[in-house]
C-alpha cells in the first residue's frame, strides 16, 4: 500500500520547505509578543509585588506600590484583591462603587460573589436578601438566597426558591439543607419528594433516589422501589402487577421503564408501549416515548422498517429526520435518500451537507431514475438528463465552497479546491486602535504574567460586545500576539471564512515537525488533529478528562509512553505542550499503523476509540457514506473537519494533497460511482479556483 512520503516529517527536501514555511508564519508573531511585552517589564513587578502584599496582608506597602500603577492596565485587578482580601470589612457602598467603575471587566461577578459569600458565612442574611443578583449567582448562593429569605421571614418567597432547587434530579450543594428543612412543612412535599424521586431516575442518580425514600408515604416507597427495580432491569415494565391500575404514578414507572427499554432494544420498547396502549398517556407524553424507540430502532438500522408505521410525525424532528437519511445512505436506497431530504425543512434542504446527498443520490443508478415512475419509456432518457444535470448544478456550486462538502464536490468534478486566503483590509493603525482598548491590554498583560485562564475571560468578556468588524481586527491581534485559540475564535465569530491563515496557523511548529519526524506520521494530519482538538490550547481539558494540545487522555498516555519507552510521571505533564505533542503523535502513528495509514479511519479512532473504528469499518460501504454514517455526531464532524484541515495544511506548507487519498479507498467499498456527464457548456471557471 503506497505510503505518501512527502507529506510525512522523512523527507530532507519537504522538512526544509516546510520548516522556512513555519518560520515565515510563526516567528514574527512570537517575536512581535515577546517585544511588546518586555515593554512594562517593572511595571509588572510592582504589580506581582502588590499582589503579593495584598496576600500577606501588608496593606501600608499595597497602597504605596499600588498608587504607583494607577494607570497599569492590571490596575482594576489590584483594586479587586484589596477588597477581596479585605472582604469582611466591605460595605454594599465599596461593592457597589467598583460594580459602576469596572463593569466592562470580568471581575465584577466574581467579587459580587465573594462579598455574597461572606455575608452569608457572617449571617448578614439582610443585607444579602437586598443585594442577591440571580444573574451572577452559582447554585449555592441560591440555596443561600432560600436560607436568607426564611431568615427575614420572607416565607412564601423562600419556599419558591426552595422548590426550584428541590426539584432536581441532581444532588444539591450542603448550603441546601437548611432550606430544604425548612421546605418539608409544607402539606405537599411528600408529592415534591415523589417528583424529585422521578428527576433523579431520569438523570440517572439512583443512590439520591434511594436517599429521598424517607420522606416518601409507604405506598410511595414502594413504587421508588419497583422504579429503581425496573431502571435496573426495564423487561419488568411489562406487564407487573403493580402497574395494573393506570394512575399518574404508573404512568410516570411505565414511561422510564419503556425509556430505559428502548435504550437496548427498540422494537422491545414498542413492543411495551403496546401493552399499555389503553393507558392515558398524554399526547406529549407518547411523542416523547416515540421519538425514543424511534432513534434506538435507527441505532439497529430497522430490520423490520418499522419506523414509517409508528403513530408519530417526525416532520417536526429535524434531527430524526437527519438519522433517518442516514439510515437510507447505510441501505444505499438512494431513492429514499432523496425522498427524507425533500422532506426536510427548506433551510436545511439548503445547507452544504444536504444539498452535497442530494446531488450524489441523484448521480446514483436508482437516482437518476427518481421521479420516472409515472414518465412514459420515450421520456426516461430526458427525466435522467435532467437529473444529472441538476446534479451536476449543485455540485457546481458546492465545489466554490470550504467546507468537506465543497470539497468532496471539487474532487467529483476533477477540479480544485477553494484555497483562497483573504486575511482582511485591516490597517495598522486600525490594529493599534483595538490594541489600546482596555481590555485587551488587561488581557495582553495577564498573558506576558503567565495567567492565562484570566487573560481567556478578559479577551471573551471584551469580544463578546465588539461588532463583527471589530472581532476580525480581534482575530488579526490575536494572531500577531501568537495566541492561536483566541484568533481561530474571533475570525470564526467574526464569520472571517477567508481569513486561513488565521483559522489554521501553523503552531509549535518545532514540536509538530520533530514528533511527525519521530513517529512517522504526516505533519498535516498532526496540526489537523490539534487543532480541531484544542485550537493549540495548551492547558486544555476536556469533560471527560482529555488534556492539552492533542487532548490525550490520562489512561492513553501511560500506554502510550510505556509501548514506546516515553517518560511520563504524571498526568500533568500533558498540560506541557512539548509531552503532549509527543504522547499525541505517537498515539496516531499507532492508530495510523492499525488501520493501514488510513487517515480517515484513523482519526475516527483517535476520537472514539479504535474498537468502536474497528466495528465501523466492518460495514462495507463508500467512503462517503462511510463517513456520513459514523454513529457518533461528534466523531462524524471531527472526521470531516480533519481531512478538511489536513488539506489546507497541505496547502500552507506547499505541498497540496487530496481531501481522500486513493489508497485510503480501499477499506471502503467502491459502490457505484456518480454518474456525472460530461459537459461541453460548463464554464470552467465555476469550479476552477
Amino acid at each position: 500500500m503506497p505510503v505518501h512520503r512527502t507529506l510525512y516529517a522523512g523527507k530532507t527536501l519537504s522538512l526544509l520547505g516546510i520548516a522556512l514555511t513555519l518560520i515565515l508564519w510563526g516567528e514574527s508573531s512570537v517575536a512581535a509578543f515577546s517585544e511588546a511585552a518586555g515593554a512594562r517589564f517593572d511595571e509588572r513587578q510592582q504589580y506581582r509585588q502588590a499582589i503579593d502584599a495584598l496576600r500577606q496582608g501588608r496593606r501600608s506597602e499595597a497602597r504605596r506600590l499600588s498608587a504607583q500603577l494607577t494607570d497599569y492596565p492590571l490596575f482594576p485587578y489590584l483594586e479587586y484583591y484589596r477588597l477581596v482580601y479585605s472582604m469582611n470589612h466591605q460595605t454594599p457602598q465599596e461593592i457597589n462603587a467598583f460594580v459602576t467603575q469596572y463593569a466592562d471587566t470580568p471581575l465584577v461577578g466574581p467579587l459580587q460573589r465573594s462579598w455574597l459569600t461572606s455575608l452569608a458565612r457572617r449571617g448578614r442574611w439582610q443585607t444579602f436578601a437586598d443585594h442577591y443578583d440571580a444573574d451572577i449567582a452559582s447554585t449555592t448562593l441560591t440555596c443561600r438566597y432560600a436560607q436568607s429569605l426564611y431568615q427575614t421571614s420572607q416565607i412564601e418567597k423562600a419556599h419558591e426558591v426552595a422548590e426550584r432547587l428541590w426539584l432536581k434530579g441532581s444532588s444539591q450543594p450542603d448550603e441546601c439543607d437548611e432550606p430544604f428543612k425548612k421546605l418539608r412543612d409544607r402539606d405537599d412535599f411528600e408529592e415534591l419528594a415523589w417528583k424529585r424521586v422521578v428527576l433523579a431516575m431520569a438523570v440517572p442518580n439512583t443512590s439520591l433516589a434511594t436517599y429521598l425514600n424517607r420522606f416518601l408515604s409507604d405506598r410511595d416507597r414502594q413504587l421508588a422501589t419497583l422504579l429503581r427495580q425496573i431502571h435496573r432491569r426495564s423487561t419488568l415494565v411489562v406487564g407487573h402487577k403493580k402497574l395494573t391500575v393506570d394512575d399518574k404514578r404508573s404512568r410516570e414507572i411505565i414511561q422510564h421503564g419503556i425509556k430505559r427499554l428502548a435504550r437496548q432494544n427498540g422494537t422491545d420498547a414498542l413492543d411495551a408501549l403496546n401493552h399499555y396502549s389503553h393507558y392515558q398517556f398524554t399526547q406529549d407524553e407518547l411523542n416523547s416515548l416515540y421519538e425514543q424507540i424511534a432513534r434506538q430502532l435507527i441505532v439497529q438500522r430497522d430490520p423490520n422498517n418499522t419506523i414509517p408505521l409508528l403513530p408519530f410525525d417526525i416532520s417536526g424532528d429535524a434531527d430524526l429526520q437527519s438519522r433517518l437519511i442516514r439510515l437510507s445512505l447505510f441501505r444505499l436506497d438512494w431513492n429514499a435518500v432523496i425522498g427524507g431530504i425533500d422532506a426536510l425543512p427548506m433551510e436545511m434542504q439548503s445547507t452544504p451537507r444536504w444539498q452535497f446527498w442530494r446531488a450524489r443520490a441523484l448521480t446514483s443508478r436508482e437516482g437518476l431514475r427518481h421521479g420516472a415512475e409515472d414518465i412514459g419509456q420515450p421520456g426516461i432518457e430526458g427525466h435522467i438528463e435532467q437529473n444529472r444535470q441538476e446534479a451536476h448544478r449543485l455540485l457546481v456550486r458546492l465545489a466554490v465552497q470550504r467546507d468537506f462538502y465543497g470539497f468532496r464536490a471539487a474532487d467529483l468534478l476533477s477540479s480544485e479546491y477553494n484555497f483562497a486566503d483573504v486575511p482582511g483590509d485591516i490597517s495598522r493603525d486600525q490594529l493599534l486602535s483595538l490594541e489600546a482598548t482596555p481590555g485587551i491590554q488587561r488581557a495582553f498583560e495577564l498573558l506576558a504574567l503567565g495567567e492565562i485562564s484570566h487573560a481567556r475571560r478578559e479577551w471573551h468578556s471584551m469580544t463578546t460586545q465588539f461588532s463583527t468588524r471589530e472581532k476580525e481586527i480581534a482575530a488579526r491581534v490575536a494572531a500577531k500576539w501568537g495566541w492561536h485559540h483566541q484568533a481561530i475564535r474571533s475570525a470564526v465569530d467574526a464569520r472571517s471564512w477567508d481569513a486561513l491563515a488565521i483559522r489554521y496557523p501553523i503552531a509549535f511548529e518545532d514540536d509538530f515537525l520533530s514528533n511527525a519526524r519521530r513517529w512517522d506520521i504526516p505533519v498535516t494530519l498532526s496540526l489537523s488533529v490539534a487543532r480541531q482538538e484544542s485550537m493549540f490550547m495548551s492547558d486544555a481539558r476536556s469533560p471527560a478528562g482529555a488534556l492539552g494540545v492533542m487532548q490525550v487522555m490520562p489512561a492513553t498516555a501511560r500506554l502510550t509512553a510505556r509501548r514506546f519507552g516515553v517518560s511520563h510521571k504524571h498526568q500533568d505533564q500533558l498540560l506541557d505542550a512539548n509531552h503532549n505533542i509527543n504522547l499525541g503523535s505517537a498515539y496516531l502513528g499507532m492508530m495510523l499503523r492499525r488501520f493501514d495509514n488510513n487517515r480517515i479511519v484513523a482519526s475516527a479512532a483517535y476520537n472514539a476509540g479504535p474498537g468502536r473504528a474497528d466495528r465501523w469499518i466492518k460495514h462495507q460501504l463508500p467512503v462517503d457514506v462511510w463517513i456520513e454514517t459514523i454513529p457518533f455526531t461528534e466523531t462524524r464532524n471531527y472526521v470531516q473537519r480533519v481531512l478538511m484541515g489536513a488539506a489546507i495544511y497541505s496547502r500552507h506548507i506547499g505541498e497540496p494533497q487530496p481531501l481522500i487519498y486513493e489508497h485510503e479507498l480501499g477499506l471502503f467499498s467502491e459502490g457505484q460511482p456518480p454518474q456525472l456527464a460530461d459537459s461541453d457548456d460548463q464554464n470552467p471557471d465555476a469550479t476552477t479556483l
